[in-house]
This record gives C-alpha cells, structure tokens and sequence, in this order.
C-alpha cells in the first residue's frame, strides 16, 4: 500500500474516533466545577441533565404510599385514592418498590390534604387493600444548602467588571447570583457587590490572589451585613468615647 493510502486510513480512522468522543461527550454532560476552593467548605456543582430537572418537580411535594398488596397498577391505585381525596387539580403517582409508591402533587396544600386520614382501606379485584399515606423522605443523607449572602469584593480591575468575568472571580467563594447594577455602570467603582451562594461563611472575609491578564491582584471578599454589623459597633463605641470624654470635660469644669 501507497503512503498516500496509509494517511487516508489515518484520516479515516481519526475521524470515527473523534465522532465516538463528540458522542460520548454528549451523553455525559459537562464536567462538575469546583466552587468556593478559597474557602473552608468548597463543592462540586453538578449541572443538571433535562431528566434530573424533570424528577426535581415530580419530588417537590411528595407523599409515600404503602399498601398491604404486592404489584398492584399504580394507574388503578391513582383512580381509587382519588375517589377519598377528591382532587380537583392533577397528580402523578411512581412505583417505588413491590407495594410502595411516590404521590407527587401540585402545592403543599393538596399534600397535607391527603395526609388526612392517613389511612384509606378499599376494594380492588373484590380483595381488601389497604393504604397508609406519610410524608416521603429520601433519606437521611446528609445535606449541604447553599447560602446566598451579598458580599463586598474589592480589587477587580475595572475592565475586568462584567458578568462573564465577575462569574469567574465569584468562583472562589461561590456561585456568582447577582450583580449590582450601578456597579456594571459605573465601571471601576469599589467595593463591588456581588450576590453569591456558598457554602458557609464560616472564615470571612476571603482573599484569593488572580491572574487578569499578565498581572497578579489580591482579591477580597467581605459579607456585606458583617461589614455593616462591624460599622455599628465601631460607631457605637465612637459615639460612647465622645460621650465619656464630654463628661470628663464637664467634670473638671
């Protein structure tokens, strides 16, 4: 064989590999991102796929079923219960083992509705069935919510203050939410205010050192209602030594 053949097999053979790892990347999604690593609680985001959203909604309000009957139509389950608890508004029920499952409804005022009585006994196929409805719990896992404070950031180059790279500046600490407005106007203006989810505040104010450009900054981030809290105190103890030096003043008169 020809080294022109020889490269056309190369070409063709790079080609299907590329087209095999463009497809596996499209099945697996994006890489999870590392926030708040200058923090003493960094996390991995997961981005959500179009089925974990969907399975969010189904398990927003959720009641567990639990019947005394092995493999029973969750179809003909929905229609029975529905005939005690009489709702005018749709739901969606999901098999969760052999003779449980999962109530998923539209408000919480329709799940604490069903929730009483708690149990329903009935009919199906001329055998008796009964039902015990509870609150649905996935678990005891433990669980780590985000928290979203406004946080004072200071040491941004002002050409650097947009929400593409001010996303990437919150990444140290967190989740980049919010931007003050006023601050994407007015440019260069200190102390940013960025609305940020993190993990804990837990060792605020943050610093972290970033490369913009060719050049090295230190960047600071301080939990605005702390900044404030601190404010207070330090004007509460200004206005006590005026007054404590007002008194002197008065008693040596």
């Amino acid at each position: 064989m020809t080294t022109a053949g020889y490269l056309n097999i190369l070409k063709f053979i790079t080609k299907i590999l590329f087209e095999t790892l463009f497809r596996i990347k499209d099945k697996l999604g994006t890489v999870a991102r590392l926030f708040g690593r200058c923090t003493s609680f960094p996390f991995y985001m997961i981005q959500p796929s179009k089925e974990v959203v969907e399975n969010e909604k189904f398990y927003h309000h959720c009641l567990l079923i639990t019947s005394n009957t092995c493999n029973l139509d969750p179809a003909r389950v929905k229609t029975e219960l529905n005939k005690f608890w009489k709702l005018t508004d749709d739901w969606d029920i999901r098999r969760d083992v052999r003779q449980n499952f999962i109530a998923s409804f539209n408000s919480e005022d329709d799940l604490l509705r069903c929730l009483k009585p708690p149990d329903v006994e009935t009919f199906l196929d001329e055998k008796e069935v009964n039902f015990s409805v509870a609150m649905w719990d996935e678990g005891d896992r433990e669980k780590l919510d985000l928290i979203k404070e406004w946080l004072l950031v200071y040491g941004v180059p002002g050409a650097y203050i947009n929400w593409k790279e001010l996303y990437q500046v919150a990444s140290a600490v967190g989740v980049l939410l919010e931007v003050d407005e006023e601050i994407l106007e007015s440019g260069d203006k200190e102390p940013i205010r960025l609305r940020i989810a993190l993990g804990s505040p837990v060792g605020a104010p943050f610093s972290y050192h970033f490369v913009f450009g060719w050049s090295s900054r230190l960047v600071k981030f301080m939990i605005e209602d702390k900044v404030g809290r601190i404010e207070g105190q330090w004007k509460e103890v200004e206005e006590r030594n005026v007054s404590v030096m007002k008194e002197y003043a008065d008693i040596r008169e």
